[in-house]
């Protein structure tokens, strides 16, 4: 994990920020690249919280704290989370 991903998920664990804005600094943290091995490293409760957010999430929406996700990282993302529901069906 990225040093900027670690701070933020230390910062998440003692509380001093919320999932939501714990995934939006995790969302600019990663490299878009890397954004599926990323993702291999959450646990499963803030991955269903992502998924909500990308579900709900447009560009145009505002963030409560700090710069909204990428574009990219949002995108490659979505399109990581959906993998799983296409090879299911």
């Amino acid at each position: 994990m990225k040093l900027a991903c670690r701070k933020a998920w230390d910062h998440y664990q003692e509380g001093r920020i919320t999932a939501t804005e714990f995934l939006i600094k995790f969302l600019n943290a990663a490299d878009p690249e890397d954004v599926r091995e990323a993702l291999d490293t959450l646990p499963a409760d803030l991955l269903e919280i992502l998924r909500q957010f990308l579900k709900d999430y447009r560009p145009e929406m505002r963030v409560f704290r700090g710069s909204p996700p990428r574009a990219c990282a949002v995108k490659m993302a979505r399109a990581v989370l959906d993998e799983p529901a296409r090879s299911s069906s």
